[in-house]
Formats: structure tokens, C-alpha cells, sequence
């Protein structure tokens, strides 16, 4: 005879089955890439696309977005996570929109991607992508075609191209290269070189561990420091840096240039704005009609303007010095010399100009062939200094009689 399980044994059987089955819900809930959600408030509908992505092993991200704003921060480590928002205005037929609107997140290999494409209704429609990535996420690409980037404490590289948006960088370890088509460029604290171009917006930069370059078609560019070589051009605005650990070239079509303190040589031309160094191992500089202050120069020195001033001072010491010329087409020159440099000076002032110096060969020199010109070897001669005007006087002083401010 078979005997049936007592009420007690089928209570705890269905209790064990349904604890199977609630176990399994939030098992797959925790494996789906994914979570939807739409939401109607006031006059938006929303529409939120949520997941994370386990990474293990060390990955790529790349985000392709039509039309989306896209920020990317560091986070700890174990997964990926990402949150997509949609956003347009509510009323009849947008919660269709937002639904038409292809939205993909998915890993090919060790590349995980997030896309976004373009869906109806793009006029009123605003995109969000904000995604945290951990440590093992060594390269990070965005592109955008309409939308601001924004990438902050990566571990890895970033690459992040906008066709139309401002993008912002900041506290990333691997080198970081940016372009905009139409916007601003900031970049914070870097911890490898950066090379960064924007058609038409200003570029900043707080510091770089590694080479920079720099390029806009009409904004100013603004450099904190450069702990290497440095490459800053733009075709219209003023470019700044307060300090670089190497070699630099700045450029600009029709704007001034301030250079700090420049560990290794400076080549700086500007179309018709003012160039001010304060110290460089040695200097090349023109500008088209505008001033050249040089502080300190421990080397050469090649200035010229087209009708600006000239105030340089060489504090190169012996066998630092080569070949040298400061020239102006209309304006006046002061140079100042170290004591027991050797060197030749040959000072032409033109049209007029005159000719003065506190060191006594030169002031001889001077007087003696009318005070517009002198050629005098200093300390044995050595290496040429050209020093000429078109149109205005020719100062010479001995470095320790330079004033301390100016």
C-alpha cells in the first residue's frame, strides 16, 4: 500500500520550491546587462537604461554616441557600470520615441561598447551616458557627434572626438589625445602627454607629466605647467604657459605670448602681438608688430619685431653663448650683458637713433663713429651679437645694473 507524505512534509517541500524559485529571479536579475525603466514627470518622459559589466581582465570601452553627452569616471574595481538617460518632451507619442530611439550596450572580446544611435524626435530629445569604469579599463574612447565629453581619474589612455561640444579631462594616467570641431577644451592635472586640437574654442591645461600639443584655429591656450616639451598654436588668440620642463613652440597669427620659466630653448612667433619670456636656455622669437621683453636668457638669443621694442637680458655664462641678434624695424632696444661674457657686439641704431652704454669700450665705441654704431670685442670677443634699429636708440647696460622691477 503507498503510503502519502504527511501535511507537515508537503508544507516544507513547497516552502523549499519556492525558495528555489525566488532564488533564481534574483539570480537572473543579477546577470541581465540591463535594467529599463520610463518615467513620466511634469513635461518630460524619461527613459533609463541601467546595467554594470563584470571586468576581470584588463579591457577596452569604446562609446559611440549620435547625439549624447558622455562623462566617464574612474571607480573601484569589479564592474563596469553604466546608466543611459533619454530624455524629451512629453506629450503624444513620446514614450514611443524614446522606445524607437537604439540604444546598445554588449562585450566583443575584451572591448566592451556602448552605442547610441539617432531615433525620432532628435530635435527634442536629450541624451545622457554617464559610465564608471574600474582600474582594469586601460583605454577609453568616445566619440560624440553632437554632445560635451567629459573623462576624469582613468587609470588608462582616453581618446574623445566631438564633432560639435565642449570636452572636459581631468586626473588621467595615460596619455590623453581630444578633439573638438566647435568647442572649449579643458584639461585639469595629467599624468602623461597630451595632445589636444579644437577648430574654434580656447584650450587650458592645469599640467601634464608628458609632451603637449596644443592647437585651436582661433582661441587663447592656457598652460599651467609642461613637465616636457610643449608644441601651442592658434590662430587668432593668446597663448600662456607658466612654466615647461622642456623645449617649447608657441605660435600665434595675431595674438601675445607669455612664457614662464622654460627649462630648455624657446621658439615663439606671433603675427602682431606683444612676447614676454621670462627665462629660457636659449630664444627665438618674432612677432610681426608687437614688444619682446626677454627676463633671462641662458643662451643665444634671436629677437626680431617689426615695429615694437626690444628689452632683453642674457645671462648666458662663457661657452654658453652662440650667435645672437636683436632687431627692430621701428623701435628702440635695451640689452643687458653679464660682466666677463666674451663676446663681439655689433650695434647699428639707423635714421637717427643713438647709441648708449655704461660699459666703457662700447660708450668709446659709440663716440667715436658719430654715437649710431659700434663693433667692440668684450673680454677677448667671442661670438656675435647683432644688435640693430630702423627707427629708434640702442641701449647696452652691464647686467648688474639691470633694475630689479620693472
Amino acid at each position: 500500500m503507498r503510503s502519502h507524505p504527511s501535511p507537515h512534509r508537503r508544507n516544507a517541500r513547497r516552502l523549499r520550491l519556492a525558495t528555489l524559485a525566488g532564488l533564481a529571479a534574483i539570480v537572473a536579475l543579477a546577470l541581465s546587462p540591463a535594467r529599463l525603466a520610463a518615467q513620466t514627470s511634469g513635461r518630460e518622459d524619461t527613459r533609463l537604461v541601467q546595467g554594470s559589466i563584470p571586468v576581470a581582465a584588463p579591457v577596452q570601452l569604446r562609446v559611440a554616441a549620435e547625439l549624447a553627452d558622455v562623462t566617464v569616471t574612474g571607480g573601484p574595481a569589479g564592474a563596469m557600470r553604466y546608466t543611459i538617460r533619454l530624455r524629451t518632451r512629453a506629450g503624444s507619442g513620446a514614450r514611443a520615441r524614446l522606445d524607437a530611439w537604439p540604444v546598445s550596450v554588449r562585450q566583443e572580446g575584451r572591448v566592451i561598447v556602448v552605442a547610441t544611435g539617432r531615433g525620432p524626435g532628435a530635435g527634442h530629445t536629450h541624451v545622457e551616458i554617464a559610465i564608471t569604469v574600474p582600474p582594469l579599463v586601460r583605454n577609453v574612447r568616445l566619440h560624440s557627434g553632437v554632445g560635451n565629453l567629459r573623462a576624469d581619474h582613468l587609470a588608462g589612455e582616453l581618446h574623445a572626438v566631438t564633432a560639435a561640444g565642449n570636452i572636459a579631462v581631468d586626473a588621467v594616467q595615460g596619455a590623453v589625445r581630444v578633439e573638438t570641431a566647435g568647442g572649449n577644451v579643458i584639461l585639469g592635472h595629467l599624468g602623461a602627454g597630451v595632445h589636444a586640437t579644437t577648430a574654434g574654442g580656447n584650450i587650458t591645461l592645469a599640467s601634464a607629466a608628458g609632451p603637449v600639443q596644443l592647437q585651436s584655429q582661433g582661441g587663447n591656450i592656457t598652460i599651467g605647467h609642461a613637465a616636457a616639451a610643449a608644441h601651442v598654436a592658434t590662430a587668432g588668440g593668446t597663448i600662456s604657459l607658466g612654466s615647461a620642463g622642456g623645449d617649447v613652440i608657441a605660435e600665434t597669427a595675431g595674438g601675445n605670448i607669455h612664457l614662464g620659466a622654460v627649462a630648455g630653448s624657446v621658439r615663439a612667433e606671433s603675427g602682431g602681438g606683444n612676447i614676454r619670456i621670462a627665462s629660457a636656455r636659449a630664444v627665438r622669437c618674432q612677432t610681426g608688430g608687437g614688444n619682446i621683453y626677454l627676463t633671462a636668457s641662458a643662451g643665444p638669443v634671436r629677437a626680431t619685431t617689426g615695429a615694437g621694442s626690444i628689452h632683453a637680458t642674457i645671462t648666458a655664462a662663457p661657452g654658453r653663448f652662440a650667435a645672437s641678434q636683436l632687431q627692430s624695424a621701428a623701435g628702440g632696444i635695451v640689452v643687458y650683458l653679464p660682466p666677463g661674457l666674451p663676446l663681439t657686439v655689433d650695434a647699428a641704431a639707423h635714421a637717427g637713433g643713438r647709441l648708449t652704454s655704461d660699459i666703457p669700450q662700447i660708450a668709446s665705441a659709440a663716440a667715436g663713429s658719430g654715437g649710431a654704431t659700434a663693433d667692440v670685442a668684450l673680454n677677448g670677443g667671442g661670438p656675435e651679437l647683432r644688435i640693430s634699429t630702423s627707427n629708434g636708440g640702442i641701449h647696452i647696460r652691464k647686467l648688474n645694473s639691470r633694475p630689479t622691477s620693472r
